[in-house]
């Protein structure tokens, strides 16, 4: 139940995170825009891997 709670929470902050990176005005906030989505898109990744394991 839990990991299903944070793979919505983790679903909603990637989905917030590329809205922002297609809103961003310079390059710095874009990189760190694709730093943070990188970071998120592995822990979606190990969640995933918990859930079905």
């Amino acid at each position: 139940m839990i990991l299903i709670v944070g793979l919505f929470i983790l679903t909603g902050c990637i989905f917030v995170l590329i809205v922002n990176f297609l809103l961003a005005k310079s390059n710095l906030e874009r990189i760190l825009y694709i730093n943070s989505l990188t970071n998120l898109v592995s822990i979606y990744c190990i969640y995933w891997y918990e859930l079905l394991h």
